[in-house]
């Protein structure tokens, strides 16, 4: 009856996929099945690390700590160019006491290539996410002094290694300069590309005004993507440093711009749909008002007063634009922003200089 109940368990075994062994205490092979004999060969009696062609114990003996524990454990192994994942379960008698443990083998090898290809493809992405955040770091940043008559100054911290804000300066053939920032919704490669194709229109864009910038940018982004997920906030303004006069108009951006004049602080703000696919035809508002000598705007977007990327409410933005500016604001805002920051943080900051005062 013993030996039948043997040979029944030996073909329960034996119909097994996995390849499997069990070890007596002292690290033996005391009984394999059909799976692990086919892979390995016979090592019916034979210490358990000659498998991997070693006399001595590995220097982490899964089996042992199983027996130890009384609990599974498991480990990766390499033999023959092959990759295995290993788990050793505890083998006890009836008073609970461990008798030896229990081997079961899978062959991971294609997974772990797999895994390996994966992760080289993550590295090449991540190399070409690096090159394409350097150049949008060169695209925006590297605008140069636009006029002696304006001063600007700004900032640009991407969530992750690529972001979906931007901004820009252009100079107009009239002599005005046009200012802008913009969110693509969203993050990563996809809002990056849409971020860097918008940018190189905007560069190239001459306008009479900055409703026609916007309405510019929608017929590019529209050219793009019909994706009604995506969109682009985006605030238009356009500056002659001669005489001061602004002209802005505003595409669903809600960081609003702030004005420092002779009046004190003005909130430049004006409701309206961004740039999107989700009505055949947007109409965008023009508004005028006068940037005095020495008169400041900040743009930026929502990402320095989002509570999950900035320390700053809406209040202590105002409060600083208040009391400080140039290089020294941005660095005080720029301070504020959380070292992981969920989104993305641009600051552009135009000042019209007094040039009577200097001279």
């Amino acid at each position: 009856m013993h030996n039948k109940s043997n040979i029944v368990l030996q073909g329960v075994l034996d119909a097994m996929q996995e390849m499997l062994r069990v070890l007596d205490l002292s690290n033996r092979v005391v009984l394999t099945n059909k799976s692990y004999d086919s892979c390995f060969g016979d090592q019916l009696d034979k210490r358990c690390s000659e498998m991997f062609g070693s006399a001595n114990r590995c220097k982490t003996c899964i089996c042992q700590a199983a027996m130890e524990k009384g609990v599974p454990q498991e480990q990766i192994k390499r033999n023959n160019g092959r990759v295995y994942s290993v788990t050793a379960s505890p083998l006890q008698n009836q008073d609970g006491v461990a008798i030896g443990a229990v081997e079961v083998f899978r062959d991971i090898t294609e997974q772990h290539r797999q895994q390996w290809q994966l992760r080289e493809q993550n590295k090449r992405l991540l190399s070409e996410a690096n090159f394409a955040a350097r150049m949008q770091r060169d695209l925006f940043l590297a605008q140069g002094r636009p006029d002696e008559r304006v001063s600007m100054e700004s900032r640009y911290l991407p969530s992750s290694s690529i972001g979906g804000d931007m901004f820009g300066c252009i100079r107009q053939n009239d002599g005005r300069l046009s200012f802008y920032v913009a969110d693509v919704s969203g993050h990563g490669i996809a809002a990056a590309m849409i971020t860097l194709v918008l940018a190189n229109v905007m560069r190239g864009a001459q306008t009479n005004s900055a409703v026609e910038m916007l309405n510019s940018a929608r017929e590019a982004f529209l050219s793009m993507t019909s994706d009604d997920q995506l969109y682009v906030s985006m605030f238009v303004a356009i500056l002659d440093p001669e005489t001061g006069e602004l002209t802005w108009a505003n595409a669903g951006l809600n960081a609003v711009p702030l004005l420092m004049s002779r009046e004190g602080l003005e909130r430049l703000y004006s409701p309206a749909l961004p740039i999107c696919d989700w009505e055949d035809e947007i109409i965008y508002r023009e508004h005028k008002c006068v940037m005095p000598p020495d008169g400041r705007l900040l743009l930026y977007t929502d990402g320095l007063v989002d509570e999950k990327s900035s320390k700053l409410t809406e209040e202590d933005l105002e409060r600083e634009f208040s009391q400080y500016e140039g290089a020294t604001l941005l660095k005080r805002l720029e301070r504020q922003v959380l070292p992981n920051h969920d989104d993305d943080v641009c600051m552009l900051l135009i000042t019209r200089k007094d040039l009577k005062n200097t001279m």
